[in-house]
């Protein structure tokens, strides 16, 4: 698989975003309704507030129903894949991908879990993908996680077409989650082997966010 450096990011994403804004006819029902879906329950669903008293699922914070599964890769790296799995899902059941933000997993990001269990619900396979070296999967190896090295992501997406082929994939990235998941649209383009994408709250351009983040107050 070819690295970052083979690609131009701004000019690809550009290109992808601006062809899949307007929905496209021969895209399925299946895919129009996880994509609807996600963008009610992520952008404008009453459940996530503020002005709501927490519920029971917030404060635990935590998935307990969920199914570990560890990823290795060619280099002896490793990562953990949540799966949290509907009664009488089979395997051509959709399956929606989350990938969580910086230092986020299905540990510690209620904003994860909330659409996790949603969907769940709703009679889809949920996964969420953990970072090297997080969600309870030690780091193996030196090379940690990188918004802009999707390479893992492609593993991830590669395994689960494999096994399952028929079943409809959305994935759904938050922040830098959302940043390996344009990444990994950008470098893959129509051959993603995924039926739809979302990107949640993620910048455009890293570089002018983190100077914007890091700026004294008096400067801004």
């Amino acid at each position: 698989m070819s690295g970052p450096s083979s690609i131009s990011p701004r000019s690809k994403v550009t290109e992808f975003t601006t062809s899949t804004i307007t929905p496209r006819p021969h895209v399925g029902k299946t895919t129009k309704s996880l994509l609807e879906t996600f963008s009610w329950t992520v952008l404008a669903n009453p459940p996530y507030s503020q002005d709501l008293a927490p519920t029971d699922y917030t404060w635990s914070r935590t998935c307990n129903d969920s199914l570990k599964e560890i990823v290795e890769f060619e280099d002896g790296g490793a990562a953990g894949i949540d799966w949290l799995i509907p009664a009488g899902a089979d395997e051509n059941s959709p399956i929606v991908i989350f990938l969580p933000g910086i230092t986020g997993s299905t540990y510690d990001s209620s904003y994860v879990l909330h659409p996790v269990k949603e969907a769940r619900d709703k009679g889809w396979r949920c996964l969420v993908v953990n970072p090297r070296g997080l969600g309870g999967v030690k780091l193996r190896t030196t090379k940690t996680y990188n918004a802009a090295t999707p390479n893992d992501f492609a593993d991830i997406v590669k395994l689960l077409n494999n096994r399952y082929p028929k079943a409809k994939k959305l994935a759904c990235g938050f922040s830098m989650g959302g940043m390996i998941l344009w990444n990994y649209l950008a470098m893959t383009g129509e051959k993603s082997d995924l039926n739809g994408g979302m990107i949640v709250s993620s910048p455009w351009d890293p570089m002018v966010a983190s100077d914007s983040i890091e700026a004294p107050e008096w400067a801004q």
